[in-house]
């Protein structure tokens, strides 16, 4: 799986699994490191874009983007 992939299924987790939304909004960086991922500046502008269109595709607001 590509890092993009694996954003992207981040991204998804985040909105169908409330507790992980929850967790990742709290403290991004410990609970993508829990996942066994640590990014780059560049990664996290690529999970901000991944949670929008995500979160555009749900007809949902994310709620991460200011926190990356």
């Amino acid at each position: 799986m590509t890092m993009r992939e694996q954003l992207q299924s981040i991204a998804a987790r985040a909105l169908s699994d409330d507790d992980f939304a929850a967790k990742l909004q709290a403290d991004p960086e410990a609970t993508l490191q829990a996942e066994g991922i640590s990014l780059s500046a560049e990664e996290k502008a690529d999970l901000q874009q991944a949670l929008q269109e995500a979160a555009q595709a749900a007809g949902r607001e994310s709620k991460f983007l200011a926190r990356l």
